[in-house]
């Protein structure tokens, strides 16, 4: 073996590429045939990594051999050494395999004498292949700096297809011969590091606490966390929740909401997750505010969760939907009494279905088949007594059904007794008793559909083992699709949302009206056929599009399109065919779009004061050390503003009520509106006057 390196030069690193010589083929290298080249002992697996780059090749372990002088030998063979021969018949469309037995070797030793350098020797060419061929890249590994490059903006936050762009031009100057990374590979990757990116501690406790006390404080969610331990003789219970500044944001501006729970959220069976989902003023769809995990299943973790968002958030909610759960009602009367409970009709419906099976028993003269119509019968009769929102005729529909159950004893003192015994018991299910902007919330359906979209996309139809995941994918995934989601909606990019979608058909179906029908089917306030007022408010009378001798009242007031008495309306809460009809006929404009438009404008001020708020932290620090106490600044009569506040927010539904009353004096009205006017700039003013103390609550614990 000839010794071409004369002056026996130690490689490392930085010079390692000088010893390379040039390929046939254009940008690549190749090591020397036959040549021993002395390496840096410390640098020998990064040199070797960086020959494998120039060179486009990849050298794999073949065997060790150990001798007397050695500290370690290994001879390494080509990666694409081999045969392979598959015993299965060819696909039609399948790549080469990558073995052209090709009998390249790579000799590295290090001798006893000189344990400082290592020295590499190629003994063997590459034979049935062109390394750094067009057909070779295939075949080659990503380099190790390509990967550390992609973990590295991973870890970021970056996205695989942001980071696939940026590695490639990162890459692009290190030669033609280097492998570069699809898409597929960067998302394996990071589906392989995730444990980097939530695991903060072996300990699971642990890398919550870091998630909630130091990651999330970061970035200014609001936290709650307390120990059960005390509340239940020393076992080792918790519960801990969180809400993003959006999700704050979307509470502050909502007043229904649906509650829920859901199971098999973690290896532990006993760990449940609470979910508050409210409807997205500007998608329509279902929008999780606030979550709890727990594994107390009892009233004390939700009551304690509630007070901490009605202290902290501002969570001050008129409606509520829930399961049939006595203990979700408990801890919702307790630390929310202004808010209205509302049971899910799916499920006080699949209650009685349930009881009705169980205790409904005819005697042994009746068939089976008898008695399976019996009860359906009476199911039917129930669901019509669950959908009807005329109040006489809901109490009356009642009593006859006790009639007609009156010789089943068991199911009559059952339905008597958990559903109809007063009047507070008809308030949680009965539809009469719900009140308009609540219609969308009969069911529980906006949070059901979250558990599951969680549990399919985000969990991939898999429990989770930890918790510390479960935030993050709460925190990074889901908030980061949600964003994008209003993004995308709000800007009309890709198919329409829910709310827009049904605006256009409910458009589309009015405007396939002609024009010669309209007279015909719109009557004025005053009754008449046509639209020559000078005022157009009032209750308009509209002709059913399907019977005609059914009309519906279209409601308008302050020159805005308000309501309608048709079921889509009172169901869904946007305008309808009727209401797009009249905006045809008299030209007035709905206030629905006009109170999505103020939300909107809430919601981005909102995000104004969550991106400055560190830096009003700050200044609120340097003011609280300048300034006096907040007791010197009258701070009773701020408690009694703060009354009136909320005493106005309950009192939505009675301004709703008031908008219907024909003949209305309107002089009370405009003081009432005035007096708003100048409360909100005043404090508008007061804001103006001293930013610093406007803090944003939800950084508090």
């Amino acid at each position: 073996m000839s010794n071409n390196n004369i002056n026996n030069t130690i490689y490392d690193i930085s010079t390692i590429q000088q010893v390379l010589i040039n390929s046939p083929l254009e940008g690549i290298k190749m090591l020397p045939l036959n040549s021993t080249i002395l390496v840096k002992a410390s640098e020998w697996e990064k040199c070797l990594e960086r020959i494998n780059v120039l060179c486009s090749t990849k050298w794999n372990k073949k065997h060790k051999y150990s001798g007397k002088g050695l500290v370690f030998g290994e001879t390494k063979k080509c990666h694409r050494a081999g045969q392979y021969i598959t015993n299965r018949q060819l696909r039609l469309a399948q790549k080469d395999t990558k073995a052209c037995s090709c009998t390249a070797a790579l000799k590295i030793i290090q001798h006893l004498d000189n344990p400082n350098v290592v020295t590499f020797c190629q003994t063997r060419a590459h034979v049935n292949h062109v390394p750094g061929d067009w057909d070779e890249v295939r075949t080659l590994p990503l380099p190790s700096e390509a990967i550390k490059i992609i973990e590295d903006q991973l870890k970021s936050g970056s996205s695989c297809r942001s980071t696939r762009i940026s590695v490639l031009r990162q890459i692009d100057s290190w030669g033609v011969g280097v492998r570069k990374p699809n898409y597929e590979e960067i998302y394996n990757r990071m589906r392989k590091m995730t444990t980097l990116l939530y695991m903060f501690a072996s300990d699971e406790n642990a890398s919550i606490s870091i998630w909630l006390n130091v990651k999330l404080a970061e970035q200014n969610y609001c936290i709650f966390e307390i120990n059960l331990s005390v509340y239940n003789d020393g076992k080792k219970q918790f519960a801990f929740g969180f809400q993003s500044p959006m999700q704050v944001s979307i509470m502050r501006i909502s007043q229904s909401f649906c509650l829920d729970a859901t199971h098999s959220i973690s290896s532990r069976s006993d760990e449940v997750l609470y979910t508050l989902v409210t409807r997205h003023p500007q998608t329509g769809k279902g929008f999780p505010v606030a979550y709890m995990v727990t594994n107390n299943q009892t009233a004390i973790p939700i009551k304690l969760w509630l007070d901490h968002l009605r202290i902290k958030s501002s969570f001050v909610p008129m409606n509520i939907t829930i399961d049939c759960s006595i203990m979700e009602v408990n801890a919702i009367k307790e630390a929310l009494p202004h808010a209205t409970i509302h049971y899910c009709d799916f499920h006080v419906l699949r209650a009685w279905q349930h009881n009705l099976d169980s205790k409904i028993k005819l005697n042994a003269s009746y068939t089976s088949e008898q008695l399976g119509n019996y009860k359906t019968a009476l199911k039917n009769y129930l669901r019509h007594i669950l959908i009807e929102s005329n109040k006489d005729v809901f109490l009356r529909a009642i009593e006859d059904f006790k009639l007609m159950v009156q010789d089943q004893p068991q199911f009559l003192k059952y339905f008597e007794k958990k559903w109809t015994e007063n009047e507070e018991l008809l308030r949680r299910w009965g539809r009469p008793y719900i009140s308009q902007q609540h219609q969308r919330y009969v069911t529980n359906n906006y949070v059901e559909s979250w558990h599951n979209q969680l549990k399919t996309i985000y969990f991939g139809r898999a429990r989770i083992r930890r918790l510390d995941r479960l935030i993050f994918i709460l925190t990074n995934d889901v908030e980061f699709y949600f964003e994008q989601e209003v993004e995308r909606i709000h800007f009309n990019n890709g198919k329409m949302g829910p709310i827009d979608n049904e605006l256009a058909r409910n458009s589309f179906v009015a405007s396939k009206i002609q024009n010669d029908m309209l007279p015909s089917m719109i009557l004025n306030p005053l009754g008449e056929t046509g639209n020559s007022m000078d005022d157009y408010n009032g209750e308009w009378q509209i002709r059913s599009f399907v019977t005609e001798d059914k009309w519906y009242t279209v409601n308008i007031s302050n020159d805005l399109i308000q309501s309608c008495t048709c079921p889509n309306f009172l169901t869904r809460q946007i305008p309808c065919k009727h209401s797009h009809l009249l905006k045809r006929y008299c030209g007035a404009k709905f206030s629905f779009i006009e109170q999505r438009e103020i939300a909107g404008v809430v919601l981005n001020r909102q995000d104004a004061v969550n991106a400055n708020e560190n830096e009003v932290e700050e200044e609120v620090e340097e003011e609280l050390e300048s300034g006096g106490t907040a007791e010197d600044r009258g701070v009773y009569v701020f408690d009694e503003i703060a009354a009136y506040s909320a005493t106005m927010h309950h009192g939505f539904e009675d301004l709703q009520t008031l908008k219907t009353i024909p003949g209305l004096d309107q002089t009370k009205a405009d003081l009432i509106k005035r007096a708003l006017a100048d409360a909100v700039r005043l404090m508008d003013e007061y804001r103006s006057e001293n930013p610093s103390y406007f803090r944003n609550l939800n950084t508090q614990r």
